[in-house]
């Protein structure tokens, strides 16, 4: 089946078996939706704001109307102010002594990145307790802080999406983030359904991650302003997206990954999915929050 941009009908996931019982119930877990990774501290000149994939896709995923949950590790403050800030999210946080933290700056030459804190690894034994199914999970890295001992434990899931970026990451002993190798992406590409890169991400080694993209059972590499290249059955199809103006970018490249993971487990199709993903990621590049109805969820925690 090739990629078109209507795009083919979809659904491997849903059949594949999970490690793990549960005795949690949840009424619809096709409405539901599990972000795994670090939720993390943004710093900026004037303060500081919640980020990170987790965080981003969370609540991304509650204003598309999906039932979240989000599984991280976050110093007990953060917890506490998630909880008070994003009302509705259920964050399973386990506590650490600091939030990881991360600092961007852009520049002509793309994106610096220090990482002054970083968090304990996600631990398997931080998935306890949840139930057994949900729509989609969403495995979100932001500093290798997944390894391959989660996968065997992930609920069963409609579609298991990874954004890969923060597996592609290594943090100097001065906190500065550089590209790396993807050593164990074959215990990844066979646990997921969807993976998600960004040409950032693959600078390190384009030519092995076009490989990764292509053993995926769907690969999905965003450019910028360039076409977004879908990866599926041997074919590579290039979806247009609309450019901007210059803007901050941060969260651009969550609010695509997640939009697009909830529409094709809604409908099954990847062209029509990505298609509605860039949409809506370049209006949050435009408007950030107000890109969503000012009824689709709680208000969204701001500068710090």
């Amino acid at each position: 089946m090739g990629v078109s941009a209507q795009g083919p009908a979809w659904g491997w996931a849903a059949s594949r078996p999970s490690a793990v019982s549960h005795t949690s119930v949840v009424s619809s877990p096709s409405s539901t939706y599990l972000a795994i990774g670090h939720v993390t501290r943004d710093l900026h000149p004037s303060g500081w704001e919640f980020g990170g994939t987790a965080y981003y896709s969370s609540l991304v995923a509650q204003r598309l109307g999906m039932c979240v949950t989000a599984v991280t590790r976050t110093a007990p403050a953060d917890a506490d102010a998630l909880a008070a800030a994003c009302p509705g999210i259920r964050w399973k946080a386990r506590a650490v002594p600091a939030t990881t933290t991360m600092r961007n700056m852009y520049g002509s030459r793309g994106r610096t990145q220090h990482a002054p804190a970083v968090a304990a690894p996600v631990a398997a034994a931080d998935l306890d307790g949840l139930p057994d199914e949900f729509g989609v999970v969403h495995l979100a890295p932001v500093v290798r802080e997944i390894g391959p001992d989660l996968l065997a434990r992930l609920p069963r899931a409609d579609l298991t999406g990874l954004t890969a970026q923060g597996l592609l990451r290594r943090v100097d002993p001065d906190g500065v983030v550089h590209g790396r190798d993807w050593p164990d992406a074959e215990d990844f590409l066979e646990a997921v359904d969807v993976l998600v890169l960004s040409s950032e991400d693959i600078a390190v080694d384009p030519a092995g991650a076009t490989q990764h993209l292509r053993r995926a059972r769907v690969g999905v590499l965003t450019r910028g302003p360039l076409p977004v290249q879908v990866f599926a059955d041997g074919d590579c199809s290039e979806i247009p997206v609309r450019q901007v103006a210059d803007a901050d970018p941060t969260g651009a490249g969550d609010v695509f990954a997640t939009a697009m993971f909830v529409n094709l487990q809604r409908t099954g199709r990847i062209g029509d999915a990505v298609q509605t993903a860039a949409t809506i990621a370049t209006r949050w590049v435009e408007r950030r929050w107000d890109a969503f109805p000012s009824d689709s969820g709680p208000p969204t925690p701001g500068p710090r």
